[in-house]
């Protein structure tokens, strides 16, 4: 997962170096000066394919478990910007496609590919740039919603101000929670305190597990806003949910498992 913006704590993204492009197969004539950033024909080449490659490609992912199936041939490609919604029935492999998709599971066959690259081939830069809301809250019950913020944004290598974590939380209305023990937080005043720790990142990619599961509708507001800002920030959102209609728009991609 990526790490808090804004001057917070920052942590460098993959990005690619704009500069002048010699296609394949063009060869400068005698005497032509090149500008000194001009990358080699196959450099240029792949610089030009992965920018006309941004955001996720999805490549025929098979999984199993033990003799069963759980994926079977699952490909999409997602733009940044863009709003992925994953359908299916219980058990049907949904979550499953999520962890896949961020690194937790390993596939047996396929592949998954980030601004023209496989993730495998840089998975701890890949990783810099997700953050991952599973079914599990994966809170502390004996640390406070701050503490709980705190150790998680830590172990992603992130450093957080405390004012920047104040205005998350009140925004998620935690902010008189902050310091109360998590074993004694509610459901959803759990869920809240989990959704913090994806808000605080400015990770490229949210992966997003039932997101809306426990939330009354002033938090499922507010994280529909969350969302609008992340893929107004051309950020890229993929989450899965058994009600459509709780999206804050239509969805820009349709998986259905």
């Amino acid at each position: 997962t990526g790490c808090p913006d804004g001057g917070i704590g920052r942590r460098s993204g993959l990005k690619i170096r704009r500069t002048e492009q010699v296609h394949a197969g063009s060869i400068p004539a005698p005497g032509t000066r090149i500008n000194a950033v001009t990358r080699s024909a196959s450099a240029s080449h792949k610089l030009t394919e992965n920018k006309q490659m941004s955001g996720i490609q999805v490549k025929n992912i098979h999984l199993w478990r033990g003799d069963r199936q759980i994926l079977k041939g699952v490909g999409f490609s997602a733009d940044e910007g863009d709003l992925v919604h994953v359908s299916g029935a219980n058990g049907s492999g949904k979550t499953t496609l999520l962890r896949t998709l961020c690194g937790l599971s390993q596939q047996e066959e396929g592949g998954v590919h980030w601004q023209g690259r496989t993730t495998a081939e840089y998975s701890q830069e890949f990783r810099a740039q997700i953050a991952f809301l599973g079914h599990k809250d994966s809170i502390n019950d004996e640390l406070s919603t701050r503490e709980n913020l705190a150790y998680g944004l830590a172990m992603m290598g992130c450093d957080v101000d405390a004012a920047a974590m104040d205005a998350v939380l009140a925004e998620l209305s935690m902010n008189n929670h902050a310091h109360l023990p998590a074993r004694v937080l509610s459901a959803g005043q759990r869920r809240r305190a989990a959704l913090a720790r994806v808000f605080l990142s400015d990770a490229r990619i949210w992966f997003l597990d039932e997101p809306y599961t426990h939330l009354d509708s002033q938090g499922r507001d507010t994280l529909n806003a969350k969302i609008v800002g992340q893929l107004s920030n051309k950020g890229l959102v993929i989450l899965t949910t058994h009600d459509v209609t709780l999206l804050p728009r239509p969805a820009d991609r349709e998986i259905a498992i």
